[in-house]
């Protein structure tokens, strides 16, 4: 304590604060600034893959103390389905953050520096599959610990399966009739069949009860294509026997949607269990 003139006067302990923020590599803007904890809770960016594909992501670490101080990095590793890398710049640096020696070198108050991770599939995932990476950056200085993370997940179903799924719904609602769930192994059934039909490039059944759970008391299928699925849709709509399946007793669907050229290959199953 210093004592001048009667009045005394304490010194401001310096603080020592890392603060990991994240985005995709398609992102707006990085999430966690100014958030604070061990878990990624509010730091935390995800992305939808394929089932051979690869996500991309920034992790910007920031000395949000009051010093100077050197923030050490360590990530996740890879797992049977994933491989995780880290590069700062064009420079690779997996090595030094899965050991967690990676040290970013007195940083000054609010000086940042970017590291970039890529999630990649090491073959082809089911979907369902995911993986949450995690950065954490621990002052060297007074030992605190802010952790970003950055996930990838091949959805259980894509895009165009639940715009299918959302059109039978909106058609069902229009009767007065409650929605279809998806069902996964339906959805699967339908998906295959879909890509079947795509291939061979006309329509046919596939066979039913191949494939479905073994709960069902009732099934039925639709298969059709066009140029769009609003056009596939439409089509089934203006026929007796395929608008028949859309409004009828079920209470569960999968669909599947298959392209080849300018056509779009739609595959409806309903089941009532």
């Amino acid at each position: 304590m210093l004592v001048i003139g009667g009045e005394s006067a304490s010194a401001v302990p310096a603080e020592y604060r890392p603060d990991g923020m994240v985005r995709s590599a398609t992102g707006p803007s990085f999430r966690g600034d100014g958030v604070y904890n061990n878990t990624g809770s509010g730091q935390t960016s995800e992305r939808r893959i394929q089932a051979q594909g690869v996500g991309d992501f920034f992790v910007q670490i920031q000395n949000d103390g009051s010093s100077p101080d050197t923030i050490r990095v360590w990530g996740s590793s890879h797992t049977a389905r994933f491989s995780v890398k880290y590069f700062l710049g064009s420079n690779e640096v997996t090595g030094a953050v899965k050991a967690g020696s990676l040290r970013l070198e007195a940083l000054a108050p609010g000086q940042a520096r970017t590291l970039r991770v890529r999630i990649a599939t090491r073959r082809s995932v089911p979907p369902g599959a995911a993986l949450t990476v995690r950065v954490e950056s621990h002052s060297t200085s007074r030992g605190g610990v802010d952790v970003a993370r950055a996930r990838v997940e091949r959805p259980l179903y894509s895009g165009e399966q639940i715009t299918v799924r959302d059109q039978i719904n909106a058609s069902r609602a229009s009767a007065g009739l409650s929605g279809l769930a998806m069902n996964r192994t339906l959805a699967a059934k339908a998906q295959d069949w879909a890509q079947h039909l795509a291939s061979i490039q006309r329509l046919e059944h596939s066979n039913l009860t191949s494939g479905v759970p073994s709960n069902w008391q009732a099934l039925a299928e639709n298969v059709g294509y066009h140029t769009s699925l609003g056009g596939v849709h439409g089509l089934f709509m203006g026929s007796p026997g395929h608008r028949a399946n859309i409004l009828g007793h079920y209470n569960s669907v999968g669909t599947g949607v298959a392209h080849t050229g300018q056509w779009v290959y739609v595959v409806h199953v309903f089941m009532r269990s």
